[in-house]
């Protein structure tokens, strides 16, 4: 701006015109990315502008969008800090301070570092599993563990303290089962849901099997009105006498006729031979 002014009488004073003028500070732009651990834009990160020689007063504050830019626009001249003030859900706060000098105006600059990335919270879950009558370990049993869309995230099996841990579970929520029980037990067929919310937490569970009963051979069942069966009777035998049958009457003088003649027959084959 030009100011234009004229003297014509000796020792006045004028205003020049114009009689003020003002000048514009000078402000720039800060940007830098925002990462999860697996080195991809993470949007949902909260985060605070200071100036470098007060870092308790916020100038202002920006989030992270979709692709994992931070943006801070029309920042005046001068040199700051950028602490994260929120990280998203699921992250940890990372304690990384950024810098950045705003030095000329209208200029978008990059903080120092251009990128800062936040480490994912991670948790536990340890199981125990015993029989459900004496409490006692059982080892063996085949765990798996699943995301909440089902995907299966790792299957494990238990120790011989009947125990199984799954670690560096990121956040979020999840839920167990048994795939295999330990020989000799029923399988369990429960779905048991948890969640991990914070850094380094351990989830305990507890899991319980039933033995297999082994079936006892059924007695027979007693009947109504039983009745010992008969005894079989010994058969009697019956002797028959015989018959004898004797000459009749008339039959009688013949026989004793023919033994006279057989006797004289005899007799008089002796006599001849003599």
């Amino acid at each position: 701006t030009e100011l234009k002014a004229s003297i014509t009488e000796d020792g006045k004073t004028i205003k020049a015109n114009p009689e003020s003028i003002s000048n514009k500070k000078i402000r720039g732009t800060i940007e830098f990315s925002k990462l999860g651990e697996d080195k991809k834009p993470l949007a949902g990160a909260e985060f605070t502008l200071y100036s470098k020689d007060n870092d308790k007063l916020a100038i202002a504050t920006a989030v992270s969008d979709s692709k994992g830019k931070v943006v801070f626009e029309n920042i005046p001249y001068g040199n700051y800090i950028i602490k994260e003030t929120k990280a998203p859900a699921g992250y940890l706060l990372s304690g990384t301070e950024l810098k950045a000098n705003i030095t000329e105006d209208g200029k978008t600059i990059k903080a120092n570092p251009e990128s800062i990335s936040n480490k994912k919270i991670k948790g536990t879950l340890e199981l125990s599993k015993i029989d459900k009558s004496t409490s006692k370990p059982l080892a063996n049993a085949k765990i798996a563990v699943y995301d909440e869309d089902g995907k299966l995230v790792e299957e494990k099996i238990t120790d011989k303290n009947g125990i199984a841990k799954f670690e560096q579970l990121p956040y979020g929520k999840y839920y167990f089962m048994e795939t295999e029980a330990p020989l000799g037990y029923v399988k369990n067929n429960e779905k048991y849901t948890f969640e991990i919310e914070n850094n380094g937490e351990t989830i305990k569970k507890v899991l319980e099997n039933e033995k297999i009963q082994q079936e006892k051979p059924e007695k027979p069942k007693e009947q109504d009105n039983f009745k010992e069966p008969k005894k079989p009777e010994k058969p009697k035998l019956e002797l028959k006498k015989p018959t004898i049958n004797l000459p009749r009457t008339g039959e009688k003088g013949k026989l004793v006729f023919y033994m006279s003649g057989l006797l004289l027959l005899v007799l008089g084959l002796i006599i001849r031979k003599k």
